[in-house]
């Protein structure tokens, strides 16, 4: 059976410090997005994450898996954010790319 035309990806753009403080607001903003098609997250102007940012990573990670869709980042490697998700595994989970074009591109 042919499926429609491709969905072009969400892209979320995040910034500051990604932190319990704004947990309910960041699950709010990737919820819709991570349901049933890929959705981007950008990290590059994200100064600091704690674990209560990277559980709302995974949350919307495994929304999306549900629904057959995926999470990529967007993190350069020369980041704070990187290496925290170095440290954590999470880059095992998380296809990451240094550029919007290229998390487009998959």
């Amino acid at each position: 059976m042919p499926r429609g035309p491709k969905q072009s990806p969400a892209v979320v753009r995040l910034s500051g410090d990604l932190d319990v403080f704004l947990k309910t607001k960041l699950q709010q903003e990737l919820q819709t997005g991570s349901e049933g098609g890929t959705l981007i997250i950008d990290l590059t102007a994200v100064s600091f994450i704690d674990s209560a940012g990277l559980t709302v990573l995974i949350d919307a990670h495994k929304r999306a898996a549900r629904t057959g869709g995926e999470v990529r980042l967007i993190v350069l490697e020369d980041q704070q954010v990187y290496r925290i998700l170095q440290i954590t595994g999470l880059t095992r989970m998380f296809k990451t790319f240094a550029t919007e074009a290229a998390a487009v591109a998959g």
